[in-house]
């Protein structure tokens, strides 16, 4: 492995940092402009439900939240696939 794929790497990962980070910004401002539900006090889970959560629970979306979700949950697959595809073709 050579410097210039270890600064692939780092900038790679950095690059994921960022993207994860703004994309959990926006679905807490989302989540904030819809009111939606919170994890349970006694839950272990802080926060707001998962984008999954909200989809496959009995709370009631409008369709414009089902399809903002679908949409996000989409956005989050690619990013995870990006990184995990980028790393695994120096396997």
């Amino acid at each position: 492995m050579t410097l210039s794929s270890h600064k692939t790497d780092l900038c790679t990962l950095i690059l994921f940092k960022i993207m994860h980070d703004y994309l959990q910004e926006i679905y807490f401002d989302w989540c904030i402009k819809n009111d939606m539900p919170k994890h349970s006090e006694g839950s272990p889970f802080k926060g707001y439900l998962s984008a999954d959560d909200l989809m496959h629970s009995n709370y009631q979306l409008t369709k414009t939240q089902k399809d903002w979700l679908k949409n996000y949950s989409r956005l989050w697959m690619l990013m995870e696939a990006n990184v995990i595809g980028f790393n695994s073709k120096e396997v």
